[in-house]
């Protein structure tokens, strides 16, 4: 069976069967201690004490995991790809470790950034090996997979936590993970191959990962800040930042980005916005949703997490749904689940505080579906569009940009959200005009990146 009718049975066949195992191992161990910290977190502030800093290990989780999503290149280049994932895993388990034995809350905060470093180097591998060992319809279906992964990880993240929290034994996360880690390690080492490229000298980008590092930083502090004001200074200081490490290694000899990285001139820049703004489009829609629901509709948490596992299965069945289209099928699903996306959020615009909660559900269903659809051949196009030589750095970068997505998306929606009058208190009328707001000006990112989808197929025909 060729790559371009390969079935799902054909991502274990031929060999495949331990690097799909593995690359959606490597995922899930990532993705859960992603979700797990904020389920714990009550039960670490009671040991630990520091609740000032109750914010901070999730917080430097995610500035960690950035700069190991950054670093997915320098380390294949001194590495190899079996190395490299190795180390990855084992930079994972020394931050689980420090988590796990952490005696204060700074401590937790110091595992934590180790721990996520680890993590988006991990992430950061497996796009570079789902570049470089899946083609055709087995990329998108290897990608579905993952997207499987993610969601499966939304459900069993909080539970896991929960149950050790309950335990009065938050520490046995990290513990578990230290266990995970080490096996998966020495999977990685017997069954991940080795790349055929000369090994090169093991140099590490510090500068350029420590400015990324620091834009993720400014981004991530507004969510502790009450002033708009110093919000929008700190934002305009990410992205100068952010600016500044893709200046700095366009020159670089070894890259961390591809060529014309977020550059609108070229067909893997353009695709690189979309990416980011797909990012950008689920963030914003989905981070006051919690707020919403237990202020505008007295909704539990309980039924708070019940909506956002309907989400994570709405994108999941979205990106199996069309994992198998190719050639102008693909273009068509980019396009048009963004266009879902942003008549989705749309739909939450116009139904938040007066629409009965089962159209919200309705919307936020349809909002996976959308994203789920585009996102998946938004990421294969983009390892397809490579320039030759340089399709392992924009496979392994992608997690990366997609992470900032994220992060920008947290820090807008907060400004937006405490320009509108939630910074002076959650109360109903406080909120649903917030959220009206926020939710109106959310169709934008979807709205340009299905634009943007169009330019970088036109960018690719030029080229090609």
């Amino acid at each position: 069976m060729t790559e371009e009718r390969a079935g799902w049975l054909d991502l274990f066949r031929d060999g495949r069967a331990a690097y799909s195992i593995l690359l959606n191992v490597g995922v899930i161990l990532h993705a859960i201690n992603i979700l797990v910290i904020s389920t714990i977190m009550p039960s670490v502030a009671s040991e630990l004490g520091g609740i000032s800093l109750y914010a901070w290990p999730a917080m430097a989780y995610m500035v960690g995991t950035i700069a190991g999503a950054a670093s997915g290149e320098p380390a294949l280049s001194a590495l190899h790809r079996r190395g490299a994932y190795v180390l990855a895993a084992v930079i994972f388990g020394i931050g689980a470790l420090a988590s796990a034995v952490a005696p204060s809350m700074t401590a937790l905060i110091a595992g934590q950034l180790v721990l996520g470093f680890g993590g988006g180097l991990l992430t950061s591998l497996s796009m570079a090996l789902v570049g470089t060992l899946y083609e055709g319809a087995l990329r998108t279906r290897i990608l579905s997979l993952i997207t499987t992964t993610w969601s499966i990880a939304a459900v069993i993240g909080p539970a896991v936590g929960g149950v050790f929290a309950d335990m009065g034994w938050w520490r046995g996360v990290f513990w578990l993970s230290v266990v995970s880690v080490a096996l998966f390690a020495v999977a990685s080492w017997r069954r991940i191959p080795a790349s055929g490229r000369p090994m090169a000298a093991p140099t590490w980008p510090f500068l350029r990962i420590g400015l990324i590092s620091l834009a993720v930083l400014a981004v991530g502090v507004t969510g502790q800040l009450r002033s708009t004001a110093a919000t929008m200074v700190l934002v305009i200081v990410a992205i100068v930042l952010a600016w500044t490490t893709f200046r700095i290694d366009a020159t670089a000899e070894r890259r961390l980005f591809p060529s014309r990285v977020m550059s609108l001139f070229s067909p893997v820049g353009t695709a690189y916005w979309v990416s980011f703004l797909l990012s950008f489009s689920h963030m914003s829609a989905l981070i006051f949703m919690p707020l919403v629901l237990q202020i505008l509709y007295g909704v539990s948490p309980l039924w708070v997490g019940y909506f956002s596992m309907l989400f994570s299965i709405a994108w999941t069945a979205g990106s199996l749904g069309v994992a198998g289209w190719r050639d102008a099928w693909s273009r068509a699903a980019m396009f048009w689940g963004l266009v879902i996306t942003a008549v989705s959020i749309a739909g939450l615009a116009a139904g938040i505080g007066v629409a009965p909660i089962w159209v919200l559900a309705v919307w936020v269903t349809v909002l996976g579906i959308g994203i789920g659809v585009a996102n998946v051949h938004a990421i294969s196009w983009t390892m397809s569009a490579a320039i030759e030589g340089e399709e392992s750095v924009t496979a392994s970068a992608m997690p990366a940009v997609r992470s900032l997505g994220i992060a920008f998306a947290a820090a807008i929606s907060g400004l937006i959200a405490n320009s509108a009058g939630l910074g002076d208190g959650a109360t109903q009328a406080a909120v649903a005009n917030a959220m009206g707001w926020l939710y109106s000006l959310a169709v934008l990112p979807p709205a340009i990146a299905a634009l943007l989808v169009i330019r970088m197929l036109r960018l690719a025909a030029r080229v090609s």
